[in-house]
């Protein structure tokens, strides 16, 4: 008899090792702060107020006519691409390039912006 308790004994301790390993790991709450700021991370939303405020400084410094031809595009290594209407519009955006890059750095837009390119599209 006493071999049969020692069995049923392993066989509860084998059972409780399984329970023990299987079990749902709880894990503590994250903070709100944390939860809001990844969200914001994901959703994109800071590169949306970002863009929103470079676009502003792009009509600011452009001007109301050259600014309804172009839209601003991404900044890759301090390089802003800006696309213009057409290929006239290009090369006179090309003749005010070193005046418009000098009033778009002096309004420190929040990003170091180096060059300008301009691109049909």
């Amino acid at each position: 008899m006493a071999e049969g308790g020692n069995e049923l004994s392993k066989e509860h301790s084998d059972l409780q090792r399984l329970y023990e390993q299987r079990r749902v790991r709880v894990r503590v709450p994250a903070k709100i702060g944390d939860v809001v700021n990844d969200l914001i991370a994901r959703r994109g939303y800071l590169q949306t107020k970002g863009a929103n405020a470079l676009r502003e400084a792009w009509e600011q410094v452009a001007g109301e006519q050259l600014a309804a031809r172009s839209q601003t595009g991404n900044i890759k290594r301090g390089v802003l691409e800006v696309f213009v209407q057409n290929s006239v519009m290009l090369q006179e955006f090309s003749f005010e390039k070193a005046r418009l890059l000098k009033r778009l750095q002096a309004l420190d837009c929040g990003r170091k912006i180096r060059d300008l390119r301009f691109r049909v599209g």
